[in-house]
């Protein structure tokens, strides 16, 4: 997996430090909280996608800490740059 930039993941109720990375598959990915994630983009767009044990504890945290009350295991959320 590599790095290749971060960047603040704005959900509901704030932003979370994140970092674009590539998984070891060649796919795209963000980096949250120490875990990784496949990144979706569609219509709707960007989300994080993930069922490990460790993927599902991050999202857990995430909506626990956003007060988020979807159950999926995807997580919606836009962009902001950092400096």
């Amino acid at each position: 997996m590599s790095a290749e930039g971060t960047f603040q993941m704005k959900i509901a109720g704030g932003s979370e430090p994140a970092t674009h990375v590539t998984l070891p598959g060649g796919e795209a990915g963000v980096e949250v909280r120490g875990v990784a994630f496949a990144l979706v983009q569609d219509a709707a767009g960007q989300s994080l996608s993930g069922n490990t044990d460790d993927q599902r504890r991050v999202l857990d945290e995430l909506r626990r800490d956003y007060r988020l009350t979807s159950e999926t295991p995807t997580l919606a959320f836009e962009t902001e740059a950092t400096a």
